[in-house]
């Protein structure tokens, strides 16, 4: 998943799609956040080396 329009929508549609896996680690799960930002969203939130990804999701 990439994000595409906003930071909301994003996570909005990262949110839905998560509840569908089970067993990722929550480590995964903030990588595979992160991952899918947009570049310049990604590295400003990466500054604060969140380890979770609800602390991601607010600082994005």
């Amino acid at each position: 998943l990439r994000q595409i329009g906003t930071v909301k929508d994003y996570i909005h549609q990262f949110q839905n799609l998560s509840l569908r896996v089970e067993n990722i680690p929550e480590e995964k799960l903030n990588d595979l956040f992160l991952g899918g930002l947009k570049e310049q969203i990604e590295t400003e939130v990466c500054m604060f080396n969140p380890h979770k990804v609800s602390d991601s999701m607010i600082m994005a």
